[in-house]
């Protein structure tokens, strides 16, 4: 939730995923615009562009791009996350430290990341 008094923005980051979807649930609010601007790996290239919230929609993008939320102006902001990861492709490389991940078998979520049977 974004609200007055309590977070009002979220500094620029990429997601630890592959696609990320993020549900406005809505409620009434100014400001607090998404931006997006280049992938990471790819720093050469000079990006941004702005996307509103709108309640009711969802907002999906590569979690690659990195992003941000200007601050909220007004009222309130209710959203749900989903980060979508995929085995096949995080076992080759990790895409927070650009490395072949060095896999080891676990009892609960391995963060997206499978060991072969």
């Amino acid at each position: 939730m974004y609200a007055l008094g309590k977070d009002t923005e979220l500094a620029y980051h990429y997601d630890n995923a592959e696609i990320t979807f993020n549900f406005c649930l809505g409620n009434t609010f100014s400001g607090a615009e998404v931006y997006f601007t280049h992938m990471t790996g790819e720093e050469d290239k000079q990006e941004y562009w702005e996307a509103d919230h709108v309640p009711g929609v969802v907002m999906f993008h590569r979690a690659r791009h990195l992003h941000g939320t200007l601050p909220l102006l007004s009222g309130s902001r209710y959203n749900l996350l989903t980060w979508l990861r995929s085995s096949s492709v995080r076992n080759k490389l990790c895409p927070m430290c650009k490395s072949p991940p060095k896999l080891i078998p676990s009892l609960h979520m391995g963060d997206g990341f499978t060991v072969p049977s």
